[in-house]
């Protein structure tokens, strides 16, 4: 059956009260939801708290598992502190009727300090479930001094393999954003869908695929 659940990273604003039910603080919480793709009914028994917000859930139908990347939370954190996202990965157990995911931290940290210090939710991602590599693309904003604008940037590619921890590309740098990741595992091959900003208001955005 969990071959036909679509999981999703969902965040909840929780409002703490005092004893008169006035409002006197909020916060966040994470959960993974999951639902039919046959009849979009929730599925609770799938359901999970998490630490925090999950980006570019991919599910391993060969080794029964969720892998995604956290993205910490706004709260606490300062201007300059670097975000330090993670990637995380799910075993997902069904046997004898119980229903349990097991989470494992892939020592695996986006070294490079512009993707940590600016880190945008993108959420585009691939898997290579026959070799064991978690592909996401991250932006790379330039880093001048004085000069940090999040419109100008570049994507950083990362190829993640999920068991020597090692990134097979490198952080190879793309000029273009992307919109679309995709995976053939018998050839071990990376597809891109791939947006070419247009230089006026008058032109259309152009997409081509790599």
């Amino acid at each position: 059956p969990r071959r036909f659940i679509w999981y999703q990273s969902v965040a909840v604003e929780v409002f703490e009260y005092d004893e008169a039910g006035k409002a006197i603080g909020y916060g966040m919480e994470w959960h993974m939801h999951a639902s039919s793709i046959n009849s979009g009914e929730p599925l609770f028994p799938y359901h999970q708290p998490l630490d925090a917000l999950h980006l570019g859930l991919q599910y391993d139908l060969d080794s029964s598992r969720i892998v995604a990347y956290t993205l910490p939370a706004w709260s606490g954190k300062t201007r300059f502190a670097a975000w330090n996202p993670s990637v995380v990965s799910y075993a997902v157990s069904t046997l004898n009727d119980k229903i349990s995911l097991s989470k494992q931290i892939v020592p695996f940290y986006f070294d490079s300090a512009d993707v940590a210090s600016f880190q945008l939710g993108t959420g585009v991602s691939a898997i290579d479930s026959l070799h064991d590599v978690y592909y996401v693309a991250m932006p790379s904003i330039p880093q001048v001094p004085g000069f940090n604008d999040p419109r100008f940037y570049q994507t950083k590619l990362f190829g993640i393999n999920l068991n020597t921890r090692e990134d097979v590309l490198g952080g190879k740098i793309l000029e273009h954003p992307v919109v679309l990741l995709e995976v053939n595992t018998q050839t071990n091959e990376l597809f891109a869908l791939l947006k070419e900003e247009s230089v006026s208001e008058a032109e259309d955005s152009k997409f081509f695929y790599v």
